[in-house]
């Protein structure tokens, strides 16, 4: 079970107090996300390796920093979608939530600060609470070379995390992610960390992305949002990506996977960058 499914049952495991299923190696071989729910079961459920593996989580956080949010060397999962996002996000809820419990205070407040860069994303990126953006780890249903599936742009546990911050209409979702949310947002703050969790989410500044995304605002109806096709980024997200969108208050977006290109922005357009480096 070294795949996906036996990685998210060992964080649902850990998460719940069990014995995990199997043992996995403490790496970020593969995807990112299979390296996270590798880190998040161990700091969880395997005391053996917890130390270790929070030590690495916590290389992963300082990484961010440098390179981009939800990225690594090499790597890019930034915004991703369904499924990606609850790999994710449930990812580091089990290991915020673990920190919180077990009085780390250094580990929590990365995790924090985790959630809060997507929080300041979801703020920018979202249509009445349904978050709507360019994206990493995207496939084309319209492309048979991606298999059978659904188109990914939705993300339910983003659009979860958000509602429970800044009070959007709740979707029907109670995946790890969001479950583990509700009872963080009732946990006891630790130390100096202090009350206040959700008004720290919501004022959170927006994080430097690997790659940048440019947007746009419809008037009166939504915002256009896309990532430039520069050589850095096709060759890290490749045909891997939902390049663009068009989010419309009340209607399905218009999705543009892979770099194809969009319509011309109209005479006039305001067009601000998310994510540059300063």
């Amino acid at each position: 079970m070294a795949g996906h499914v036996g990685l998210l049952k060992n964080l649902n495991e850990a998460a719940a107090g069990k014995p995990l299923s199997s043992a996995q190696p403490l790496s970020f071989s593969g995807s990112m996300n299979y390296g996270l729910m590798r880190l998040a079961a161990a700091i969880a459920g395997d005391k053996a390796h917890a130390a270790e593996a929070r030590r690495l989580w916590l290389e992963w956080e300082r990484e961010q920093l440098e390179v981009g949010h939800h990225s690594r060397a090499g790597q890019c999962e930034q915004l991703e979608p369904a499924p990606h996002a609850e790999f994710v996000l449930g990812s580091i809820m089990v290991v915020w939530r673990t920190a919180l419990r077990d009085g780390d205070s250094e580990l929590a407040a990365a995790c924090e600060g985790n959630v809060g860069r997507c929080v300041a994303l979801y703020r920018v990126f979202n249509v009445a609470g349904i978050v709507c953006a360019p994206s990493a780890r995207a496939k084309d249903i319209d492309d048979p070379s991606n298999g059978a599936g659904l188109a990914q742009w939705r993300s339910r546990p983003a659009d979860g995390i958000l509602s429970r911050v800044i009070g959007t209409k709740r979707p029907k979702y109670d995946g790890l992610s969001v479950s583990l949310f509700d009872e963080i947002l009732s946990m006891p703050p630790l130390g100096s960390n202090g009350g206040g969790l959700r008004v720290r989410l919501a004022n959170h500044p927006l994080p430097l992305l690997r790659i940048p995304v440019k947007r746009s605002p419809i008037p009166g109806e939504g915002y256009r949002a896309w990532m430039e096709p520069t050589d850095a980024a096709v060759k890290i997200l490749g045909r891997d990506a939902l390049s663009g969108v068009i989010c419309r208050f009340g209607h399905e977006p218009d999705l543009y996977y892979d770099w194809k290109p969009m319509p011309p922005l109209p005479e006039g357009a305001v067009v601000e960058t998310i994510g540059a480096r300063a």
